[in-house]
């Protein structure tokens, strides 16, 4: 239900926004026909147009909700890539620190047993 909620919201703003200016188009045609007379011409186109930028201006809302959308999605996208920089640096410290005891290996500080056991050891966290 509450899988990629962002993408849901952003599909719903756009086709309330379509749906709001096709009803204001609507609206505004239904009263130039059924309403129109000469005597009142001008009033009836303004209550048209009235219903036409009604429309649009509901379209704008809507916008809003299409960039809560965006929003969500880029909170979303975020908070996956701090976790794979927290896998990543965890990772990079157990490899550094496996680097370091080869090289007390190496320089003889301590015994091979010691390092390949370390080096088990934190072979098994990765």
């Amino acid at each position: 239900m509450f899988e990629n909620i962002g993408a849901k919201i952003k599909k719903s703003a756009k086709s309330w926004g379509r749906y709001f200016v096709l009803l204001g188009f609507i609206l505004g045609a239904i009263n130039l026909y059924y309403f129109f007379d000469e005597d009142f011409a001008l009033e009836y186109l303004l209550y048209a147009l009235l219903y036409i930028s009604g429309g649009f201006f509901l379209l704008e809302i809507t916008r809003l909700f299409f960039g809560f959308g965006q929003l969500i999605e880029d909170v979303h996208a975020i908070r996956c890539s701090d976790k794979n920089v927290e896998i990543a640096d965890s990772t990079n410290e157990i490899l550094e620190e496996i680097e370091k005891y080869k090289n007390l290996f190496e320089q003889g500080i301590i015994t091979e047993e010691e390092y390949l056991a370390k080096k088990e050891q934190l072979s098994e966290k990765l």
